[in-house]
């Protein structure tokens, strides 16, 4: 970053470059990312071809830090000027609304202030993102809810947090959002920038690739651009002593665009499952499938046996066609990352006495509902779900009914 700031400066103009040296600075926070590993630069064209349009998969907020280390990470002369749609709330104050402010302040008596608060700290987010060439597009049922009724109530509190009434609000989002999409449109074939895009919409499921949105299939065919497709994985169940995850971020060959409107959903269908397919599997993925069959077994587990299936579902992996860590090659990486899940996850969730590790069944149910829909062990499963077969598991076993079987029986 610091080699490539001025050169940067110079092709995109100042305010991206900061914004990512920003970004940069405070990725490696505590709670936040320990490192960051991306392969596939090479499949990004050189500046001097027309832009792609660049689909990430979408798995929780520390996506923003990570995006920004593959952003700046990239060589200048494959460093395209960038423009993206962002979820319409990070410019009002519905995402600090919903995101930072604690659930005891979401009330009758506590809205207004609440909702005041959350606009101001939504200034700092427009800042952010319109130096980011980034536009608001407004989601039904997310960023808009569907009814006046959902729209007052505390948990949205929307006439103090956007200070519009249901109906304008309404018509504020819908002429945005089309106004967004002209705009992105317009930049992409006079300015040459490279249309980046989260596919799904937004990360709240349950660690699989959810279903994406057509807006690439359409910019892509109307533009006559490639999309290249780049997954997001985090050894969440590995961190370090500050609470800091790894991400590795995988980028796949172009896909060239859809021949008609027609070809659209199959067209998203087939970067779903490349998006799902090239996710790198990591140590978390494969101690989370194992410590999920070792309670098939029983609520009580030995720590031994957990870690013999680790070890023996890392070498299934290290033997298949799938992408993964290249780390785990190395018995000392593994025992590094078996050590980590002991004293970060096992510890919390189970009740460990010598050999025997018992569920706390409380803990381990236990998930944060505005990232995810699913307890933390089967979000890190679904992330590789398309191992499941490797791992010789059953995924349609992986739902959050049959775990609180397992883990209450």
């Amino acid at each position: 970053m610091k080699e490539n700031f001025q050169a940067l400066c110079e092709q995109c103009g100042p305010k991206l470059p900061g914004r990512g040296k920003l970004l940069h600075s405070i990725s490696y926070y505590p709670k936040l990312l320990e490192a960051a590993y991306v392969a596939g630069y090479d499949y990004i064209p050189p500046v001097t071809e027309s832009a792609p349009i660049m689909c990430f998969s979408h798995k929780k907020i520390h996506d923003v830090m990570a995006l920004a280390q593959y952003m700046i990470g990239r060589e200048v002369n494959r460093f395209h000027n960038l423009t993206l749609v962002a979820q319409g709330g990070l410019f009002h104050g519905i995402f600090p609304y919903q995101d930072m402010m604690p659930g005891f302040v979401k009330n009758q008596l506590f809205k207004l202030p609440a909702g005041w608060s959350s606009r101001i700290i939504a200034r700092y987010f427009r800042g952010l993102f319109e130096d980011l060439n980034a536009y608001p597009v407004y989601r039904d049922g997310s960023d808009l809810p569907t009814s006046e009724a959902e729209y007052k109530h505390p948990r949205f509190a929307g006439p103090q947090v956007t200070g519009m009434s249901y109906q304008d609000f309404h018509r504020y989002t819908r002429k945005q959002t089309a106004k967004s999409v002209l705009q992105v449109q317009r930049e992409m074939e006079e300015k040459n920038r490279s249309f980046v895009i989260l596919p799904e919409g937004r990360y709240c499921h349950d660690g699989r690739i959810s279903e994406l949105l057509d807006l690439a299939a359409y910019a892509s065919h109307r533009k006559s651009r490639p999309i290249i497709y780049t997954t997001l994985s985090y050894e969440e169940l590995c961190p370090d002593a500050l609470g800091k995850i790894e991400v590795f971020m995988y980028t796949a060959p172009a896909v060239q665009p859809p021949e008609s409107r027609s070809d659209f959903k199959a067209h998203m269908q087939k970067g779903r499952e490349l998006l799902q397919n090239n996710t790198t599997v990591l140590a978390s993925s494969i101690l989370a499938a194992a410590t999920f069959m070792e309670l098939e077994k029983g609520p009580v587990i030995s720590r031994q046996s957990l870690h013999h299936s680790f070890e023996e579902l890392s070498s299934k992996v290290l033997n298949s066609h799938l992408i993964f860590d290249p780390r785990l090659k190395s018995p000392e990486f593994r025992k590094e990352r078996w050590s980590r899940f002991l004293s970060r996850k096992a510890f919390k969730w189970f009740s460990i006495r010598g050999d025997a590790m018992k569920v706390r069944a409380r803990r381990i149910l236990k998930y944060d509902d505005g990232e995810r829909t699913v307890p933390d062990l089967l979000w890190n499963i679904n992330n590789a779900i398309h191992a499941a077969e490797v791992f010789g598991l059953d995924p349609e076993r992986v739902k959050p009914e049959i775990f609180q079987s397992l883990v209450e029986a």
